[in-house]
Formats: structure tokens, sequence, C-alpha cells
């Protein structure tokens, strides 16, 4: 026979920013980061990007990752090791 389910109050899933664990910023990055901005890397990728992207709202969609940000997601992906977008900790280069 079945039991009647009793309601009961689900837990929160919201988490503050605030309690989030935060770790030092690598100097590897941070000197990275400040090659790039004396290179002007931003700007040249995004010249370089624009003729590609759909810069028109009304034709829907979201919109795409700004160009510089993306490859400095590549960036971080190769030199962290890691496979995919999605990794799961398994390495390309064995």
């Amino acid at each position: 026979m079945f039991r009647k389910k009793t309601a009961q109050e689900a837990p929160t899933l919201w988490i503050a920013t605030s309690d989030l664990p935060t770790t030092p910023a690598t100097g590897f990055y941070q000197r990275l980061e400040g090659v790039l901005h004396e290179q002007q890397f931003a700007d040249h990728v995004r010249r370089l990007c624009a003729p590609h992207y759909e810069m028109d709202a009304r034709k829907g969609g979201q919109p795409g990752i700004d160009p510089a940000v993306y490859f400095k997601m590549l960036l971080v992906g190769f030199f962290e090791n890691l496979a995919s977008e999605r990794d799961d900790r398994r390495s390309v280069r064995g």
C-alpha cells in the first residue's frame, strides 16, 4: 500500500558569492594579463573576429562570447592541460 507523502521544505540552493572559496591569482596569469594588455590583445582579436560575428540583435539569438574572453579561455585550457571546455580532468597530452 502507498503512503501519503508529507510536504517537506526543500533546502535552499542559493549560495552567496561571499561564501564561495577564493584562491589567490597566480603570478603567471597576472603577468600574462599584463603582456596581453600591453600588446592590445583584446582590440586586435575583436577587430579580426568582427566580420564573423552577427551584430544585429534583431535577428535573435544569444550574444556571442567576447572573442578576447574566448581566446583567453583557450589559453587557460592550454596552460592547464584541459582536454576541452567540459574537461573531466583527463589529459589530452597524456
